[in-house]
């Protein structure tokens, strides 16, 4: 009868339902990091492609997106450079819009734990962004990527402090 007993309770995870992130409930994070981004501000075409996300189990969530901080005329016959001072404005934009952006990321950061219900709270909410620099830009100070992280439940309760936070 132990034995019995034992191969019953030995198989109760075989059978339990195992609670994971659905492709539904990823699309949903995807859409809202694509909205708060390109309602960042008034210029839409910051967001280049869209937001993608994936989850790991026994990590966590990755959002994943690519930005433009500020639109670059292209090249023409008529115009086939631009000057110092067009540079310099460009770097001083997307200096100025960085700010916001990294503000961006944590609250999508903070809603996207709130909402990932069946991911366990151990595991990590990662947005990773990647900014669009040309070559010709002046990119000191300038990261090419924002990498934000924490815990799913210390993130769903509000705790900021538990943001990591790397520029590279």
């Amino acid at each position: 009868m132990k034995r019995l007993l034992l191969a019953c309770l030995l198989s109760l995870p075989a059978f339990s339902v195992s609670q994971s992130v659905d492709r539904a409930l990823l699309g949903e994070l995807e859409r809202s990091c694509n909205k708060r981004i390109e309602t960042l501000y008034d210029d839409p075409y910051m967001l280049l492609g869209l937001t993608r996300g994936v989850y790991l189990e026994g990590f966590g969530v990755v959002l994943t997106a690519e930005v433009n901080l500020a639109i670059t005329p292209g090249a023409t016959p008529f115009r086939m450079a631009m000057t110092d001072e067009e540079k310099a404005a460009l770097r001083k934009k997307k200096m100025d819009r960085l700010p916001g952006l990294k503000r961006a990321m944590r609250e999508v950061l903070v809603s996207s734990a709130k909402s990932l219900t069946p991911m366990p709270g151990s595991e990590q909410v990662v947005v990773a962004i990647t900014l669009l620099n040309r070559s010709f830009e002046a990119t000191q100070g300038l990261p090419s990527q924002i990498v934000m992280q924490g815990p799913k439940q210390a993130l769903g309760a509000g705790v900021m402090t538990a943001i990591k936070v790397r520029e590279y």
